[in-house]
């Protein structure tokens, strides 16, 4: 029917005004995108390492490392628990995947045995994850008065699995300059005031960025961030350029000492290695960039003058869903901080193309009911229901597809399935309801049309 209750009416503006609000920070500057309210969006596209240029870097995280780590903590724990209850014992080491020890008496043989199975701990593979899995410890006898503590498998699993989490986190968290840049934070002294500051310094990589931030930041705070929590967020008071610094404040020598050991902190759980790496330079993402929004341009012109000739009024009514729907797929990929990159560029240009394909699908259903001699009214809302079931076939298809290609694929890959994805809801969003809502405003101002401008 083209009849659209107010609710309907409401929900459709709603949808309109949140995809504009969203997709409005990227056409303003930086400077206008800081000086806006904080209740309203002010995030932009995300370009991708294939757009903007930069590094790729896969790391390697040496969990052998922390399994040995859990190894010599078990054998202190081990050690701990007998002497604490005056057993007598011989022959503690580590063995493949456990520890082993050997219990003097027979006697504190079963007193022994409870207190090594005591140590052993429920398994959690993170903090959200937090029902049981097991222990961690699988506690047995095989030779008379010998134990053997060994780390199940379960627990390497998540202990693995929270070691490669934390190392993500702490390499995706370290917003200009990371804690691992920092040669050394200590204690020092005004030497006017007397009065307890701290000194830092980095190396060379970390003082060339500290400078352009500190540079591009005079007078503003720079927030020392460890754990998502803001440990100190002292005002830049000038261009730092030599790598070292001090911050001051009215810190108690305490204080102060408790920052610098903040500073020397957040390193990583495991150690990584390097085992590939990439460099994009910027003007290739430059280039790139010109490419795929050339293609877009004509691309889109192409449209807009293809249905404007071939459907007139009805063909204009399809571009505007079509501007409406770069829009919104604009600000959904701004409002998810979604990464854009060349082939998510490619995925825009495809769902353009898709979008038009269904309003022609729409348009000619409607010209073969004006050609079986229907009313103007019955033709349009009979083509919208003919080709519903077509245009959502195709589009729920191609959405699995996309759905298959963000599972299985990475990087690039994904951009395209992400693009592709969100262009699929927002075409038939446009392609659909929007022209056929814009459609029904021109038959209320026509009241009964005799012929339809198609």
């Amino acid at each position: 029917m083209l009849h659209f209750s107010p609710l309907k009416t409401a929900g459709i503006a709603l949808a309109l005004f949140l995809g504009f609000l969203f997709s409005l920070p990227n056409f303003l500057s930086e400077n206008t995108r800081l000086a806006m309210p904080e209740f309203l969006p002010s995030s932009t596209l995300n370009l991708g390492l294939d757009l903007q240029g930069g590094s790729h870097l896969l790391l390697s995280v040496d969990t052998d490392s922390v399994q040995r780590e859990r190894l010599e903590d078990l054998t202190s724990d081990v050690r701990l628990a007998l002497r604490g209850e005056r057993i007598g014992y011989t022959g503690l080491g580590r063995i493949d995947g456990g520890v082993t020890v050997t219990i003097r008496k027979e006697e504190d043989k079963e007193r022994a045995q409870g207190i090594l199975a005591g140590l052993a701990q429920p398994i959690t593979a993170n903090v959200i994850n937090s029902f049981s899995q097991g222990l961690d410890l699988d506690v047995s006898n095989p030779d008379g008065l010998t134990f053997n503590l060994m780390v199940t498998e379960e627990a390497v699993a998540a202990r693995n699995t929270r070691t490669l989490q934390q190392s993500i986190e702490i390499i995706r968290r370290r917003a200009m300059v990371s804690g691992e840049r920092l040669v050394d934070a200590s204690v020092g002294f005004d030497p006017q005031t007397n009065a307890p500051e701290v000194n830092f310094r980095f190396d060379s990589v970390g003082a060339k960025k500290f400078g352009e931030v500190t540079k591009a930041n005079v007078g503003r705070p720079f927030a020392i961030v460890l754990d998502e929590k803001v440990i100190s967020a002292p005002i830049i008071q000038t261009a730092i350029l030599g790598g070292a610094g001090r911050i001051t404040g009215n810190f108690s020598v305490q204080e102060a000492n408790d920052l610098a050991i903040l500073l020397r902190a957040g390193a990583l759980p495991a150690p990584m290695s390097i085992l590939e790496e990439r460099t994009v330079g910027p003007g290739l993402g430059a280039d790139s960039v010109a490419a795929g929004r050339i293609a877009l341009i004509i691309g889109f012109l192409a449209v807009i003058g293809f249905m404007v000739v071939s459907y007139n009024l009805f063909g204009v009514y399809a571009n505007i869903a079509l501007i409406a729907n770069l829009l919104l797929i604009m600000g959904v990929l701004s409002g998810l901080q979604a990464t854009l990159t060349l082939p998510g560029i490619a995925g825009i240009v495809l769902t353009v193309g898709m979008a038009v394909d269904a309003n022609v699908l729409i348009f000619e259903r409607i010209r073969e009911e004006i050609a079986a001699k229907k009313n103007p009214i019955i033709a349009i809302d009979t083509g919208y229901n003919r080709a519903l079931g077509t245009i959502l076939d195709a589009n729920i298809t191609t959405l699995l597809a996309a759905v298959i290609l963000f599972q299985l694929g990475s990087g690039p890959i994904r951009g395209f399935a992400v693009t592709l994805a969100i262009g699929i809801v927002t075409s038939v969003f446009t392609a659909f309801v929007l022209t056929r809502f814009m459609i029904a405003l021109w038959v209320r101002r026509q009241g009964k049309p005799e012929a339809l401008p198609i």
